[in-house]
């Protein structure tokens, strides 16, 4: 018997980062989501002062 690799892809990430994204345009801020050629690259761009008020809402969304 052949045995073949199954790849599972979790899209919660990329799902959390959009959210996170929207979240972040509130502030004047915005998160870059790179999620291509297997890439899981979030990255928050703008004050940094803010990032933990964008992290609490989508936060407290999940709650």
């Amino acid at each position: 018997m052949e045995k073949f690799r199954v790849n599972i892809e979790n899209t919660n990430a990329e799902v959390f980062a959009r959210i996170m994204k929207s979240t972040a345009s509130k502030y004047d801020c915005s998160v870059d989501i790179d999620f291509n050629d297997g890439k899981r690259d979030i990255r928050f761009v703008g004050d940094n002062a803010v990032k933990r008020h964008v992290v609490k809402e989508v936060a407290d969304i999940f709650e």
